[in-house]
């Protein structure tokens, strides 16, 4: 029962505000930066900020769980699959296999060439290796951007999306219809749950 319980991850788009109260003294920040390590390994962690690059995170639902946030550059591109090996090697290495996983990201924008690149590559090799992937692929709204908290201990998806609306006022997704818009591909794992707010959403209703 309890292998069960754990398999199945909770996905809960959250405001900003119950965002922040999620990372407060966490200290497993994953960072973007050209020079920071490609991944993180633990028990949780968070990103934020994800907005042209790709994010997410791979996991076995019960003793391990990597996250990861990669700039949209052309050293990254180059060097997806190698990166996505070395995550992988990290279950490989502690023979545990690798089940489930959540990516987030990519954006249309000039000057971008590489940020739809690099979310096809790192999905289509995700998508080979893992039984259940959940996408949140290409924010369309150019000011559209990403945070996601990720606690193996509840198998706990937590992200907030913010963009700026047709009044030029800073919201979060906080309904089906707004998570809709906020990505142009959602597909989310039979294995997983949605909740926006807490509350329960049928998947059926946002992929796309």
């Amino acid at each position: 029962m309890e292998n069960k319980i754990s398999f199945s991850s909770r996905i809960n788009f959250v405001d900003r505000q119950t965002f922040l109260k999620c990372i407060e003294n966490r200290p497993k920040e994953i960072d973007y930066s050209l020079y920071a390590p490609v991944f993180v390994e633990g028990g949780d962690f968070f990103t934020r900020k994800i907005r042209t690059c790709v994010a997410g995170g791979i996991t076995d639902t019960k003793k391990k769980s990597v996250g990861f946030h990669w700039l949209d550059d052309i050293e990254n591109y180059l060097d997806i699959q190698k990166m996505c090996d070395l995550v992988l090697k990290v279950f490989n290495d502690s023979k545990s296999e690798p089940i489930k996983g959540l990516i987030v990201g990519g954006k249309y924008l000039k000057g971008r060439p590489y940020s739809k690149m690099n979310m096809e590559l790192v999905k289509s090799f995700l998508q080979q290796k893992l039984k259940h992937l959940t996408i949140f692929e290409e924010h369309t709204n150019p000011s559209g951007e990403t945070d996601f908290f990720y606690d193996l201990k509840n198998n706990t998806w937590t992200l907030c999306t913010g963009f700026i609306d047709e009044n030029n006022k800073y919201r979060n997704v906080t309904s089906v219809q707004e998570l809709k818009n906020a990505f142009a591909h959602i597909s989310i794992s039979p294995r997983d749950k949605l909740y926006i707010n807490g509350k329960r959403v049928t998947s059926g209703k946002v992929n796309k």
